[in-house]
């Protein structure tokens, strides 16, 4: 596969998806939420490969979700779920907040990290979640950040704390990254939707030197003018942007003329003065 990536794509740097439903590596700190049909978990190859990335020239950075899209975690331990304004929970994505979810995601940056030599990158993912979180430690973390009482805020100052405490926090997982490797290059997912509505309180709480990188799987055709929109917001704080390509949940969204829909997006987004193009390789499917 490196080869692929080298000879036949030209590619001079790989992600790898370090934790996201499940680990694909053998954590001892977090065994819970193992993959163990991961071939990586029954017999460990990924040094191996990383190893023989590098001697081919691909600068590798290891990717994290912080606290979004922990399945298997977030069965495990419910009680740390990002709770709804009316009480419920949800299914996959942790309070960063709350003990356990900080202990899971700075968990795994640290074992990652500790277990696997040769990245020269990090990215992240902010904490996922389009309605703030209402748990008790986001209560608490409100109160005394503002003063006041979480019960009489409005919606909007509800918001504008959750994504300051978001960023917040994604900023404390950089500065674990770089206490491993000090001179890494630091990236940052966006958030389709959230990202757009929110830059002016998002866009002042990420360094200028982080690279973002837009997944926006939605803009097609007559929604190009939203993509160079949406690229000309995350440029405006003069961070640097790269853009992820994708046909959304599956390659059939678009119909037969997905490919050459796909096509014209990148055309667009290159258009727009892009600081690279990052593509997906290899399956990504909901059990």
């Amino acid at each position: 596969h490196n080869d692929f990536l080298a000879d036949v794509l030209g590619a001079d740097a790989l992600f790898l998806l370090m934790n996201g439903f499940e680990l694909p590596y053998p954590s001892q700190l977090i065994p819970e939420a193992v993959e163990l049909d991961h071939e990586n978990v029954r017999r460990e190859f990924l040094q191996e490969a990383l190893d023989y990335a590098g001697k081919r020239g691909l600068k590798l950075s290891a990717m994290f979700c912080t606290t979004g899209h922990a399945v298997s975690y977030a069965a495990a331990h419910p009680e740390c779920t990002t709770i709804l304004p009316d009480g419920k929970r949800h299914k996959t994505n942790l309070c960063h907040n709350h003990p356990l979810g900080k202990k899971y995601a700075e968990g795994v940056a640290r074992e990652v990290l500790t277990r696997y030599r040769g990245f020269s990158g990090v990215s992240f993912h902010p904490p996922e979640n389009a309605i703030p979180c209402h748990c008790e430690y986001c209560q608490a973390a409100f109160e005394k950040k503002t003063g006041g009482g979480f019960s009489l805020a409005g919606e909007k100052e509800i918001s504008d704390f959750y994504w300051s405490s978001c960023l917040g926090f994604q900023h404390e997982m950089e500065s674990l990254a770089q206490s491993f490797i000090p001179e890494a290059r630091i990236y940052s997912v966006t958030i389709p939707g959230q990202f757009e509505r929110d830059f002016g309180v998002v866009g002042q709480s990420i360094s200028r030197n982080t690279t973002l990188l837009h997944w926006d799987y939605w803009s097609f055709r007559e929604k190009l003018p939203d993509l160079l929109e949406s690229l000309r917001v995350f440029k405006s704080a003069g961070h640097k942007v790269a853009f992820i390509p994708s046909s959304g949940w599956n390659l059939d969204k678009c119909g037969p003329d997905y490919g050459a829909c796909v096509v014209e997006q990148i055309a667009a987004a290159r258009s727009a003065g892009v600081d690279g193009i990052v593509y997906f390789v290899g399956g990504i499917w909901h059990e």
